[in-house]
């Protein structure tokens, strides 16, 4: 990875109390292209007021003129808050420490402060330059030299650089896309684009919806134009770069979280509602698609969720011209579960061969509440199409790809073809 990776985002960030030597980094950006705010950090009222979103490179001074003190634990916890003021509570990022002090005390004490703190998100890789060791016997800045050990510092990051170049990817793509379809357009005329774009996806829709629906048709061509970018996107042999291994299963599941559900909680296809039942109707409700049983289940029983999900299909939900609304029941449920007496747990299971109306989507997904691996299981025979009013919404939504996996296994089991012996 390099500086360049950088080129196409207004994201760098210079703090410092010297102006002299803040604009030195932001030459030595502008001189490769790369766009850069400088804020000369006087005080913390020099800095924004609201955290700033997306940012990908910092560059920090250490000492600040109004640190009130001359201890190592104030310069850092001061350069602490005026970095905390910059950057919110999610996001990835580097830190560069742009300071003449990184061999001394107080740079130490600012690593185990930023560690320790958990007020805005830690950086992603720490960086350091000398400032004393770029200037020349004139005092000004060597700005070829500044760019060379940045880039060798960041070359110990490849694997960032494939996110880094999704990113560039999709902000030119929006920015192609705005372009081609927008630009050049009167009022009347852009009105009129909306308006066509929003019947493209939606058909004849509600009035207020038009904004929302002429975007998601804009949301399909950008998808398209992404996916050519990335194809013809030159990697290079940055695989040789990136190391092997995979991540654990509790972190698998924390991103299948992202994977699997979509942060749309609109009502609509792929919504998911809590079935409530007496006990006894959920305890057959249960028997119908798990092997174990409750007493064999212990703790983990207590934890499970009967649920319907919405599989209407995606078209005729969009276009708003379905007579009817269609679900699907089955539960969420714990991966795992506790085996009497000691021993490693064991997993919660489907058996198709016996329970051929049953259907386990068989990736994990991580339950923030409960922190732990979750499951989603149905009974295909639970396919219906009236909503009860025991149904509420658990404010959670399934994404295109695994409602059209669950009407496919809905389809299969429904038509399944009998079989003739002579």
């Amino acid at each position: 990875m390099k500086l360049n990776n950088f080129s196409d985002f207004a994201r760098v960030v210079i703090i410092d109390d010297s102006q002299e030597e803040g604009l030195a980094i932001k030459g030595a950006l502008e001189s490769i292209q790369i766009p850069s705010l400088f804020y000369h950090a006087t005080s913390n009222k020099s800095l924004p007021q609201k955290t700033i979103k997306n940012i990908r490179l910092v560059f920090l001074d250490l000492i600040f003129s109004d640190s009130g003190g001359r201890t190592d634990p104030q310069n850092a916890g001061n350069a602490i808050s005026k970095l905390s003021t910059v950057i919110g509570k999610t996001g990835f990022y580097i830190l560069v420490i742009w300071s003449s002090h990184t061999t001394e005390g107080v740079a130490t004490t600012f690593q185990a402060q930023l560690e320790r703190q958990s007020d805005f998100a830690k950086p992603y890789k720490l960086l350091t330059l000398q400032k004393t060791d770029f200037r020349t016997p004139s005092g000004k800045f060597k700005i070829k030299a500044i760019i060379r050990e940045i880039n060798e510092q960041l070359a110990s990051s490849p694997s960032l650089r494939v996110f880094a170049d999704w990113e560039s990817l999709t902000t030119n793509s929006i920015s192609d896309i705005a372009g081609n379809i927008v630009g050049q357009k009167t009022h009347q005329d852009l009105s009129r684009t909306i308006n066509s774009l929003s019947e493209a996806y939606a058909g004849k829709g509600k009035p207020k919806d038009i904004p929302q629906n002429a975007l998601l048709a804009f949301n399909e061509v950008f998808k398209g134009v992404v996916s050519e970018g990335i194809i013809s996107n030159d990697f290079g042999s940055l695989y040789r770069k990136i190391e092997t291994g995979k991540l654990s299963d509790p972190e698998k599941a924390k991103l299948n979280t992202y994977l699997i559900f979509t942060p749309d909680t609109n009502i609509g296809p792929g919504s998911i509602f809590k079935i409530k039942q007496s006990q006894a109707v959920k305890k057959k409700f249960i028997g119908a698609i798990l092997d174990q049983d409750q007493t064999t289940l212990g703790a983990a029983y207590a934890k499970i969720i009967p649920i319907a999900v919405e599989i209407t299909p995606l078209c005729n939900a969009a276009q708003k011209n379905a007579k009817h609304s269609y679900f699907l029941n089955g539960i969420i449920h714990p991966e795992f579960y506790p085996p009497n007496g000691n021993g490693n747990m064991k997993k919660i299971s489907v058996n198709r061969d016996k329970k051929p109306h049953c259907y386990m989507l068989e990736k994990s997904f991580w339950d923030i509440t409960q922190g732990e691996t979750f499951r989603l299981s149905f009974n295909l025979k639970l396919f219906h199409s009236s909503i009860s009013k025991q149904y509420t919404s658990m404010g959670k939504k399934l994404r295109d790809n695994f409602v059209i996996d669950l009407q496919h296994q809905v389809a299969g089991y429904i038509s399944r073809p009998g079989h003739v012996l002579l």
